[in-house]
């Protein structure tokens, strides 16, 4: 695995990561007096973040990266 393929990955993870801390955020915030629920934002923030590194690898992958 190639350095340029690793920083593709982070790059989708963080990508992943920052779209669902946003979603999260801009929920609770349409919901004034309702309590953050921590525990699942940061299941949702994990998936994301996991979910962007895989479609960052499958697009890395479709274009040849190895």
């Amino acid at each position: 695995m190639t350095n340029e393929l690793i920083q593709k990955i982070a790059a989708g993870a963080l990508a992943g990561l920052l779209g669902a801390i946003k979603t999260d955020l801009d929920a609770w915030g349409k919901n004034p007096g309702t309590r953050f629920d921590w525990s699942l934002a940061l299941r949702r923030w994990i998936e994301g973040a996991a979910s962007g590194a895989v479609g960052m690898y499958a697009v890395a992958l479709g274009m040849g990266d190895k």
